[in-house]
């Protein structure tokens, strides 16, 4: 039987953590490449930092400075519009409301580029109250820390949450600094089947495939980019014992050669266990 979230143990991690993770992962979904991007961490238990920037957001605040806003009113309100615009925040707060106040544990700040950069440079906004000059570790100096908890989870729901975030930080990465269509994404995820893959996606895929139609050629192009996915699995599963004793990398993980990032997909080629299956018109 393949590890899944019924087989495995259980894997404590403190609840600011498991928060700040799927909010990570909302912020990744949100994010727009080129035109809106979205970025979360946790700073410290208690302490949330959501940034906002790209083209949408200086849009925006040239918008709302237009209209003769208060600089401070503009920062602020543009912080509120593209939070609560993210996908997926509404059940992000449903799990987390337990322990998250948005009004004192979360802090939002915009990032600017170009000419109106000073508009928010160095600026934060906590509860609607705007700070200038200041470090966000000054800001938070003091503050009364919450306690943190232990929330329990299984070794593969974790280890599901981080293959996400490792796919996503590859997708956004990569569509950001491609000036095109990226030729090439190293993709680890679980399917659909809640299988372990790793995804070669891109318009190299396509090309590899319509120009080289020698199966060893193709397998000498794909090999190092499959064995950094494999990397990266594995990279993750060094903090989950039990998952890591029970998984064995060459026998479950699926090795998939894919044109595009999506579930749609179309696979050309397929290897699992050693075994090879060639979807695409290769000799």
């Amino acid at each position: 039987m393949e590890p899944n979230s019924e087989t495995s143990r259980y894997f404590q991690v403190t609840r600011w953590s498991f928060f700040a993770t799927l909010l990570r992962i909302c912020a990744m979904h949100s994010s727009r490449p080129h035109s809106f991007y979205y970025v979360t961490r946790l700073l410290r238990p208690g302490v949330i930092l959501n940034t906002f920037g790209g083209r949408d957001a200086v849009k925006r605040l040239s918008y709302l400075l237009s209209k003769n806003a208060d600089e401070d009113a503009a920062v602020a309100s543009i912080c509120k519009e593209f939070y609560l615009e993210a996908e997926m925040i509404d059940q992000i707060w449903h799990n987390a409301s337990r322990f998250v106040n948005p009004q004192e544990h979360m802090i939002y700040s915009v990032e600017i580029e170009g000419q109106l950069g000073h508009v928010v440079d160095n600026c934060f906004v906590i509860g609607g109250k705007v700070y200038r000059g200041e470090s966000v570790e000054s800001i938070v100096e003091g503050w009364d820390m919450p306690e943190d908890e232990l929330h329990q989870v299984t070794e593969w729901e974790w280890f599901e949450l981080q293959l996400e975030l490792k796919y996503l930080e590859a997708l956004l990465r990569g569509q950001a600094l491609a000036q095109g269509p990226p030729e090439f994404l190293v993709l680890p995820c679980i399917g659909d089947d809640k299988g372990i893959r790793c995804n070669i996606a891109g318009q190299g895929v396509v090309k590899l495939f319509d120009e080289t139609k020698d199966k060893k050629a193709i397998r000498k192009v794909l090999d190092p980019m499959f064995n950094e996915g494999v990397r990266q699995i594995e990279s993750v599963l060094e903090s989950l014992p039990g998952l890591r004793a029970r998984i064995d990398l060459d026998r479950d993980v699926r090795l998939q050669a894919v044109d595009t990032p999506s579930i749609c997909g179309e696979v050309y080629l397929s290897v699992k266990d050693g075994n090879e299956q060639w979807l695409y018109a290769a000799d």
